[in-house]
């Protein structure tokens, strides 16, 4: 009787053992014909029976099948007539545990209940589907990018947030040495949106650490440590973005000096600024980029010795590098090789600015850039001038930004900046002529001659800045006043009209350094 029990206990077992894995072989046949409701009703029960739960192809036909689900909610049309989205809320992250269930399982139901299963055989099969370069078919981590996408689009950021993550969580287990740059950017970004700042700036500091999108990401990853209250992180994320793009690194080194003026870190500002142009008075870096659409072009440019040097490139983009000092003459020219119609773009780079840049389009079409090298520590001259600026020392302010003006006549800020200081000494200038006594007319005279004087000064400069950026609602502005000042009615009138217009479009621009506000409008 005792064989008798046992061998039905077996029966029964292997009776289970097989309905169950007819479940799960029926599921599978329903998910490649597309009834992902019938593969539901299958695959469900048998995760929970113990004849099946433990099985690697239970877990891996309920991650295809959640992924399924997904990738046809997203068919336009298909998704609206078959109702996909019903039938689950957030399947990629069903999908996703799955697919880790079955590299943990490791039976094979395929051999049960004779060998009592052999290693997990999806493993291989789990790894293409959560990360597939060849992009051949789609795999998971597409499938939460497109859903962080699309939570972006819904302004739904918890839902980005959480889709970027498991994108991450993917990218990490699958490769680790490549990490794909762009998905922290998104992670960052959606996490600033939520105002999760710490999270936002270990992202973007992540990203930047990857060299994506170059040094502006350590300036967004300071800026979410400053909204998170840590100044201190955000100071060394600067220095540490300056030190890893030495030639290009203005924004940055612009983001550094505004930190530690809002910190109060005045005498630090002016030290960094300081080596900053001790160090931009040597040798630099010069860079030369080209891109060719299509691929493939000539180029001929100046070395660092001067001489000329040619190159055949195959492919559409191609840089190269060198020292060279200020007041060096450099030059670039490439050609397109395709006898289509191309595009082709030069670029010369020094101290990390553009110094000169091309483009033409065309059949074997040519374009050239050349120039002289001028140095970008006129930014750094204007930076110093602006710390006086801020802490009302104008006289130094002065003469930092006419050091500026000097390597570079034509920056706008400069320029801007300079005008203002002289629109504030005139005022400062216009209230002490105000004082003094009316029985002294004379001395009154030549105070206000003083006054028109400086406000000429500041015409000066603001009227270039104007012409630069005649959209600038701040220069307009600015203008006005002078012109007021100055009794330049009918110039006062236009620029009068001029910022009402600029004030009624979406065409107006917020450019200029200083805020100002006139006391006698």
């Amino acid at each position: 009787m005792k064989r008798i029990a046992a061998l039905f206990g077996f029966l029964l077992f292997v009776s289970g053992a097989f309905a169950q894995r007819s479940n799960v072989n029926s599921a599978n046949g329903y998910l490649d014909k597309g009834k992902l409701g019938k593969a539901k009703e299958k695959i469900e029960p048998a995760t929970e029976h113990e004849k099946s739960r433990d099985w690697s192809k239970t877990w891996f036909v309920r991650g295809k099948l959640y992924q399924s689900i997904f990738e046809y909610s997203q068919r336009k049309g298909v998704s609206q007539l078959m109702n996909y989205d019903s039938l689950a809320q957030k399947p990629l992250p069903k999908a996703y545990k799955s697919y880790m269930k079955t590299i943990e399982t490791g039976k094979d139901e395929t051999t049960l209940p004779f060998g009592w299963g052999k290693p997990n055989p999806y493993k291989d099969d789990v790894m293409k589907r959560l990360r597939n370069d060849d992009r051949k078919q789609l795999d998971l981590k597409t499938d939460f990018l497109q859903a962080g996408i699309n939570g972006f689009n819904e302004n739904d950021y918890e839902k980005a947030l959480r889709s970027f993550e498991y994108s991450l969580k993917i990218d990490s287990f699958t490769n680790r040495e490549y990490p794909d740059t762009a998905i922290y950017f998104n992670a960052a970004a959606a996490a600033f949106n939520l105002e999760k700042f710490d999270k936002a700036a270990q992202y973007y500091e992540t990203a930047a650490d990857l060299k994506h999108k170059g040094p502006k990401l350590y300036s967004y990853a300071a800026s979410a440590y400053k909204r998170a209250g840590d100044t201190t992180q955000a100071i060394d994320v600067l220095q540490k973005g300056m030190e890893t793009y030495p030639d290009n690194n203005i924004t940055i080194m612009n983001g550094l000096i505004n930190t530690y003026l809002n910190t109060g870190k005045t005498e630090q500002a002016h030290e960094f600024l300081n080596q900053a142009i001790e160090k931009s008075k040597g040798s630099s870096k010069v860079r030369y980029e080209v891109v060719c659409n299509p691929a493939g072009f000539d180029v001929t440019y100046t070395n660092n010795d001067g001489n000329t040097e040619q190159k055949t490139i195959s492919s559409d983009n191609w840089e190269t590098s060198f020292t060279a000092n200020r007041g060096d003459s450099v030059s670039i020219s490439a050609q397109a090789n395709s006898e289509e119609n191309a595009k082709v773009t030069v670029v010369i780079y020094y101290q990390g600015q553009i110094i000169e840049q091309a483009e033409n389009s065309g059949e074997q079409v040519v374009a050239e850039a050349s120039g002289e090298l001028t140095g970008a520590d006129y930014v750094y001259y204007h930076a110093k001038g602006s710390l006086f600026d801020k802490s009302d020392s104008l006289d130094k302010a002065e003469e930092f930004y006419k050091k500026a003006l000097e390597l570079n006549p034509d920056y706008f800020d400069s320029n801007y900046n300079l005008g203002y200081v002289y629109y504030r000494k005139g005022t400062e200038a216009h209230t002490k002529a105000s004082e003094i006594p009316q029985d002294k007319p004379e001395k009154y005279k030549k105070a206000m001659e003083d006054v028109k004087e400086i406000y000429e000064k500041s015409l000066e400069y603001v009227e270039k800045a104007y012409e630069m950026k005649p959209k600038d609602e701040n220069t307009v502005r600015l203008l006005r006043s002078i012109y007021r000042k100055l009794k330049m009615e009918d110039k006062y009138e236009e620029m009068k009209k001029k910022y009402e217009k600029l004030q009624g479009s979406e065409g107006g621009q917020q450019s200029g350094g200083t805020q100002e506000t006139s006391s006698d409008e």
